[in-house]
């Protein structure tokens, strides 16, 4: 069907005027032809003129079309690249992006659309250039949409990829500290040296009695012993053992502390008795009695004395601790009766303005001297699981607190923000049954060392840098064990009622 017939013959048109303005109507049938200049065209030639221009177009949409796709592709081609880096958020993209690659019409060829192209007129030309534009128009905001979120995923795809490197390394920065720190913990202890305890067999000294208590002075030249009610005075040197002195006719039961004063040559003895002696040597090392406390009401199971040497504190089975100072004479110028049982150790600390013990009410007081008081006072009182016999001041601000018949042994450290001790470490130990009070802890300042006597065991614990290691423990088959170290820790001594022998032994580095 051709467009409209000539409206002048009203037959159909052979020829459309260029120009027709010139004329009343452009489209002129073979009888208006002659009448017609040359600005006439055929009509079969406006025909292909349109043909071509529409054959423009659609190849140029094409066009567009098809490096979208190769775009696409090659973006999808990229990003798979870089999967292995961006997991997690790359395979949200991919299927976003191949849903997009689905969504889009690849249309058909010039040649498949020329063919299905048959009639065509002005209404149909108009109406095809509208929706190519708006097709365009859509195609660009596609484009828009696309370039952005592509941005948008690959900015929040690399964000979170800095992130997650940031905190693998940060990771692997705590991992790598942490490893310097086993390096660095375990360099100190292989250059801190290691120590045994080894027994001198030529210097045992059969004894049948039991031996309560031993006591080294100062220079480890003098020891004294504890034997039931007696007081044996040796000579002492290299493990050698040479009784000088034998004092049994001042107490009248077992012995239980032995401390020998540095500044004098004087020591202390407390007793089942409920008595504390103070004896002084007067010549040839023969000691006599200075002089007797007698203010406790039952046996005395513990006993220190100050670096002054101007105070003794003693805990006893009566549940009171007694300050002593001198003057003329010893007198009992203070009693905290906070405690409501046996009162087994007591500990002064290094600036001896602090006091520890522990009783068999399951409780440790801290006691501290009060300076504008003039007087002790009890400033913490710490309810534990287990009662202990035996604790010590490691520093000012650690100590150490052994719950009885426990494998392990309890770190107490001082909190500074509300000034009280408290428990920040069990430290494993060896033990048994324990059926003794006696053999107090000792801690060894100089050499690092921790002597705690736990059941049938007795334990020795280097200290160092806040680290603690067992280094040694003794089995002595039976908890009926009592001894001590001397002020230097090379030597300690022993006895035990399985091998009834008093037993020297020597550090040994290894």
């Amino acid at each position: 069907m051709y467009l409209n017939n000539c409206q002048i013959h009203k037959t159909q048109p052979a020829i459309y005027n260029k120009q027709k303005n010139h004329i009343q109507q452009p489209k002129l049938c073979q009888m208006c032809i002659q009448e017609l200049d040359s600005n006439m065209i055929n009509f079969q030639d406006i025909n292909q003129e349109f043909f071509n221009l529409f054959s423009q177009q659609i190849k140029g949409q094409y066009n567009i079309n098809q490096k979208y796709i190769i775009f696409l592709i090659d973006m999808k081609e990229r990003l798979q690249n870089l999967k292995s880096h961006f997991e997690n958020s790359i395979e949200k993209f991919i299927g976003w992006l191949k849903n997009q690659i689905i969504s889009i019409t690849i249309p058909e060829s010039p040649e498949e659309l020329f063919q299905k192209i048959k009639i065509i007129d002005l209404n149909s030309l108009v109406e095809g250039e509208l929706k190519i534009k708006k097709y365009m128009e859509n195609f660009q905001d596609i484009k828009g949409i696309l370039l952005d979120k592509i941005s948008s995923l690959f900015q929040n795809s690399l964000i979170r990829t800095i992130k997650d490197n940031i905190q693998k390394i940060n990771f692997e920065f705590q991992n790598l500290q942490a490893e310097v720190k086993e390096l660095q913990i375990e360099k100190e202890q292989k250059s801190q040296n290691a120590f045994i305890f080894e027994k001198l067999d030529d210097f045992s000294i059969k004894e049948s009695k039991e031996c309560y208590v031993m006591a080294f002075n100062k220079d480890c030249s003098i020891l004294i012993v504890g034997c039931r009610y007696e007081i044996r005075v040796y000579t002492f040197l290299k493990g050698f053992m040479n009784q000088i002195q034998k004092i049994s006719n001042k107490h009248t039961n077992n012995v239980w502390t032995l401390n020998f004063m540095k500044k004098s040559n004087r020591f202390i003895s407390g007793s089942y008795d409920d008595t504390i002696i103070i004896w002084v040597s007067k010549k040839n090392n023969q000691y006599i009695c200075q002089q007797k406390l007698e203010n406790h009401i039952s046996n005395v199971y513990c006993v220190v004395l100050n670096k002054n040497e101007d105070l003794i504190v003693s805990g006893s089975d009566d549940k009171t601790i007694r300050f002593w100072i001198e003057k003329d004479r010893w007198v009992c110028q203070q009693v905290i009766t906070d405690h409501k049982d046996s009162v087994f150790s007591i500990s002064l600390n290094q600036k001896q303005n602090k006091l520890i013990s522990c009783s068999y009410d399951k409780t440790i007081l801290v006691i501290e001297k009060s300076l504008s008081l003039q007087r002790w006072v009890a400033v913490q009182k710490i309810n534990v699981e287990y009662f202990g016999c035996r604790l010590c001041f490691i520093n000012d601000n650690q100590f150490t607190f052994q719950p009885q018949t426990k494998e392990y042994l309890s770190l107490y450290e001082l909190n500074i923000i509300n000034n009280e001790y408290r428990k920040v470490q069990d430290i494993d130990v060896q033990c048994g049954s324990d059926g003794s009070c006696l053999f107090p802890q000792q801690f060894i300042k100089q050499k690092g060392i921790l002597l705690n006597k736990n059941g049938q065991h007795v334990n020795f614990i280097s200290v160092q840098n806040a680290n603690f290691r067992t280094e040694q423990s003794i089995d002595f088959g039976t908890d009926q064990v009592f001894g001590q170290l001397s002020d230097d820790g090379q030597y300690l001594i022993t006895w035990d009622n399985k091998s009834q022998e008093i037993q020297i032994r020597e550090l040994k580095e290894i």
